[in-house]
């Protein structure tokens, strides 16, 4: 692309006076190289049907059902609620970034101060 008088644009002119070309002289470095390893002790998992789950009733120790999900809810309500006992004067929302997102620590210690 070139300008109807035959000059180089202005945009790669400007770009051909301040770009360094010293980095095209210099080797190239290679960092670390990846290596992969195997194991050589083989483990086998015996994975089982779904009808042999049916079968032998399995399906409430491998799978969550509604009930325990109310329990897991539950439970972190009252975790919630605990931390806003021990540091009173802060909100629900807050306590749970808290409580559950250990980025917000230092939240902790701002309330802690």
């Amino acid at each position: 692309m070139s300008s109807p008088n035959g000059e180089l644009p202005y945009i790669l002119y400007d770009l051909m006076g301040v770009a360094d070309f010293r980095y095209l002289m210099k080797p190239l470095r290679l960092g670390k190289r990846k290596r992969v390893y195997f194991d050589e002790v083989v483990q086998v998992y015996d994975i089982i049907s779904r009808g042999e789950i049916m079968e032998h009733n399995l399906k409430s120790e491998l799978w969550w059902n509604g009930t325990d999900y109310m329990s897991f809810q539950m439970e972190a309500s009252i975790e919630i609620q605990r931390f806003m006992i021990k540091f009173p004067g802060i909100d629900y929302l807050s306590a749970r970034r808290i409580v559950w997102n250990p980025h917000y620590n230092d939240l902790l210690e701002t309330i802690n101060e």
